[in-house]
């Protein structure tokens, strides 16, 4: 079996043809990269949100268990006892409960 041998600068000018800044490698491992780390940082903000703000989630599911059993009201009536609720509440609070009162009313009729 006869082997072909490559030359050393042969070598190190096809791997750093493939590494350049304008190959299609380098480009989908940069963008690869970019996500990553948006991902990463979203998961991270978003367990700290967990951690910090569990009293709004609980605050939200207690929310979505009473309106749940409040099927039979109709849907103004619902959105005005959830306003003036909401007053005494964080505005942040306020818009989530009113999003998942919203979605749960059009589930329901």
């Amino acid at each position: 079996m006869i082997f072909e041998t490559i030359p050393f600068s042969t070598m190190t000018q096809q791997f750093s043809t493939s590494i350049s800044i304008n190959s299609p490698l380098f480009k989908c491992s940069f963008i690869f990269l970019i996500q990553f780390v948006i991902f990463t940082y979203i998961h991270i903000f978003s367990y700290l949100c967990v951690l910090f703000n569990y009293f709004l989630f609980i605050d939200l599911s207690i929310s979505t268990v009473i309106v749940s059993f409040s099927r039979f009201i109709k849907f103004q009536t619902n959105l005005r006892q959830l306003s003036n609720y909401c007053r005494n509440e964080r505005f942040f609070t306020s818009f989530l409960k009113i999003i998942i009162l919203t979605s749960i009313n059009f589930s329901t009729n």
